[in-house]
């Protein structure tokens, strides 16, 4: 009755169980002992002096910024600097720029730049060499952003993140804000070196956090045993949990697969929850839990509908997983095909390609997306639905080019130029067999 009155979080759900499970992950990684240790790195006058010296030698400029890292995060070796991550304009000699024409002053803000890209480089490395658990490539690069907080290096990325365009400032916020809640940081050492924007999203986390338990929760965690957990202990936090805590236990939920079919009531019983992210994950969860059944594909065929792409998305996705769906749910995903969010029309499309001929139903729909994409010259796209058709039915050539109006020079001749370029893909392919 009185939720209203809680505070409210300053991420949207998705954001806040991301940074937060992301975050935990890492701290298990380098170890909880090692990260209460972890002091933070101020970009003061001294420390940039030093950096700002070694701009013109990344090597050295890498070597140094890896004695900081807590040993988990050191790579065995350097990253090779392939492009100028320093400010714009200076040139490194390594890629290809002209390193014997002057180059201005770097500035505070560049240096800050320059480690924060330095660092991110540094952790990916050391993530990859120690095959941290990442959902994906994409997913550990990420990561390595957010393990230059763990590592001591969260300001320069917050002070940075305008620029590079990576995690937004307010995630860097509350991460920041995170980390400090549940060590007990004394923040008046450092906070005072966030640029503004920064420091605006620090401060809010930082009121959010002190008025919720969240932080006193995630460090019983760190303290608690690791693996997985139990399913009554996920499904608690399923039914009681605010909307990211809810997202984090679908995930374990997720990645337990058909461990989780005996709780599979209590996850539906999410699909329909108002947060939009909760109902997203929930459905996508419904393809890796594997479960076929009437009520699971309802609820699938209700998200196909729903007015947020990312539940409509999520719904396509978890289809593609699950075998044949009945017949009115492939016409639903037909139609999905042609959805006018393109991220929703390419998982509807990956959707079909899994399920094969048996949604041959949905090639009018390819054809017509194909089309899209031909005059979009959107080749990737193109692809991807042309490989669609070839799963569902035997004469895909002839069928597209059959569709294809021999009015239309142009546009015929650019799905000849498609279709050659699948040919002489697929002779590569077999002469390297």
């Amino acid at each position: 009755m009185f939720g209203w009155l809680r505070p409210k979080p300053p991420l949207n759900s998705l954001e806040k169980a991301w940074t937060e499970t992301r975050l935990r992950s890492l701290i298990d990684h380098v170890g909880r002992d090692v990260w209460l240790r972890t002091r933070m790195v101020l970009p003061n006058r001294e420390f940039l002096a030093e950096a700002g010296s070694l701009q013109g030698d990344p090597a050295r400029l890498a070597a140094t910024l890896r004695g900081y890292l807590p040993v988990p995060l050191q790579s065995s070796s350097l990253p090779s600097p392939t492009s100028c991550a320093t400010a714009e304009g200076s040139g490194c000699g390594s890629c290809g720029c002209d390193a014997s024409q002057p180059k201005s002053p770097e500035s505070e803000e560049d240096i800050q730049v320059t480690i924060a890209e330095t660092v991110r480089e540094l952790c990916r490395s050391a993530l990859a060499e120690q095959q941290c658990n990442a959902s994906s490539d994409d997913d550990r690069t990420v990561m390595a952003d957010l393990a230059s907080v763990v590592a001591g290096f969260g300001i320069f990325s917050a002070n940075a993140a305008l620029r590079r365009r990576t995690l937004p400032v307010r995630v860097w916020g509350y991460a920041l804000a995170l980390q400090a809640c549940m060590r007990d940081d004394a923040v008046e050492e450092w906070k005072q070196y966030l640029r503004e924007d920064p420091m605006l999203h620090f401060n809010a986390a930082q009121r959010y956090l002190s008025r919720n338990g969240e932080p006193r929760l995630m460090r019983r965690q760190l303290d608690g045993p690791r693996g997985a957990r139990p399913l009554d202990a996920i499904v608690g936090q399923l039914r009681e949990g605010s909307a990211s805590q809810k997202i984090a236990a679908i995930w374990e939920l997720a990645a337990l697969g058909s461990g989780s079919a005996p709780v599979l009531d209590e996850l539906l019983g999410c699909s329909h929850d108002r947060d939009v992210h909760v109902r997203a994950e929930v459905l996508g969860a419904l393809g890796a839990v594997g479960t076929v059944s009437q009520e699971v594909m309802e609820r699938l065929g209700d998200g196909l509908h729903d007015l947020h792409e990312s539940v409509r998305a999520s719904s396509a996705s978890s289809l593609g997983r699950l075998g044949t769906p009945p017949a009115d749910l492939l016409n639903d995903l037909a139609e999905a095909v042609c959805d006018s969010s393109a991220v929703v029309s390419g998982r509807a499309v990956e959707a079909v390609a899994r399920i094969g001929p048996s949604a041959d139903v949905a090639l009018p729909a390819l054809l017509r997306t194909l089309r899209t994409a031909l005059v979009a010259c959107s080749d990737e796209r193109a692809l991807k639905v042309f490989h669609s058709i070839q799963a569902i039915v035997p004469d895909a050539r002839a069928r597209v080019l059959d569709y294809l109006d021999e009015s239309d020079h142009d546009l015929r001749h650019a799905a000849l130029d498609l279709l050659e370029h699948l040919d002489a893909h697929s002779e590569t392919q077999a002469e390297s067999a």
